[in-house]
Parts: structure tokens; sequence; C-alpha cells
């Protein structure tokens, strides 16, 4: 994202701390904390947590459904970014639905097709994460004709939810895993 972009994200949205991993420059993150998840101290205190849930009485807060569970912002393709929070009721609620919906179980392999940056990845990882499926991560940013084709097939994938533009790059390939396939992100032609 261009400086600007970043600056004012940070400016709205105040973070308290920023999680990064080594080699990744956060730039001016307003005084808050930054906590280099793969550093090989922070891994240690990481081990030393008990592996059970944390309860209400651990926390500083006890954690409640209306507390926001993340911030994101629009393309700002109207101006400026507008920063959404999305409270921890929306996120349950919207991954339970889709999860019914779309008939995701423990047999299944979601493709993580989406940006981080598009609301649409948090979805892909909490329905398979929710579910107990697999969640697949391509290797590549890039996903696109033949080689998009490839993965679907190669890893079996059962759903996904993929661009109108990347599904038409797509040629015609047997998928007898697939079960249910999301278009969106886009408008999607008539001929699609």
């Amino acid at each position: 994202y261009p400086a600007e972009r970043m600056a004012f994200m940070v400016a709205d949205a105040a973070p308290v701390v920023v999680l990064t991993s080594d080699g990744v420059d956060v730039g001016d993150v307003g005084g808050a904390d930054v906590v280099v998840l793969d550093e090989p101290a922070v891994i240690r205190q990481v081990a030393k947590q008990p592996a059970t849930d944390v309860a209400d009485g651990e926390r500083g807060v006890p954690l409640r459904v209306e507390h926001p569970a993340y911030v994101i912002y629009t393309s700002g393709s109207t101006g400026r970014p507008k920063g959404v929070v999305v409270t921890h009721h929306g996120i349950a609620h919207l991954t339970a639905s889709e999860i019914d919906r779309f008939d995701v179980d423990a047999t299944s392999r979601v493709l993580q097709f989406s940006s981080p940056s598009f609301d649409a990845s948090v979805l892909e990882v909490c329905m398979s994460l929710l579910a107990g499926s697999a969640l697949v991560v391509p290797t590549t940013d890039v996903l696109a004709g033949e080689e998009l084709g490839s993965l679907l097939a190669e890893a079996r994938i059962t759903h996904a939810l993929i661009s109108p533009m990347a599904l038409a790059s797509v040629p015609p390939v047997e998928l007898p895993d697939f079960r249910s396939l999301v278009v969106g992100g886009e408008a999607t032609g008539a001929d699609l």
C-alpha cells in the first residue's frame, strides 16, 4: 500500500499492538508496540503459554461478542478508505451461516484464494477452521489460468471463493471433489 494510505489507516485505527514477521517493514505504527512473531524470544514466550483456552478471569477485560474482532478498510475508491469494525458476534454469525449454506465439514478442503486485505479472506479462514476442514494456502500470490485449474484439481479443493476475472481464465478442468463455488469481489458477466 502507498505510505499515505498506511499512515491514514494507522492513525484512524490507533492500534495498541502490531503483529508482524521478520523482514516486514511496518513503517510508522503511531506508538503501537510491535511484536515480531517469528523472533526467537517471542517463539519461546508463546511456547510457555498453556494450551488451554484463556478464561475471562485471565484477561484484562472480559471478551464480549460485541467487542471488535478486527477492522478492515475499504478500497477508498470513493475518497478516503473507511474502517469497518467487525464484531466477534458478526464474524461468528456469518461463519456459522456460510458453513451451513455451503455444507463445509471436516472432509472439506477450502482454498485460501482471497488477499488478506479483502474481507473474504477472513471468511475463508474462519469457515475452514470452525468446520474442522483443511485450509489450502497456495504457494504463490497470483493464481489464474491453468495454474489455478491445476491447483483446484491437484489439491482436491472442495470449496472456493474466486473472482470472476480469475475464474474466467481457468480452462475446462475435471474437478470431481468440488462442491461449492462462490464467485465475487467484482461484477460477474453473463458469459461466466
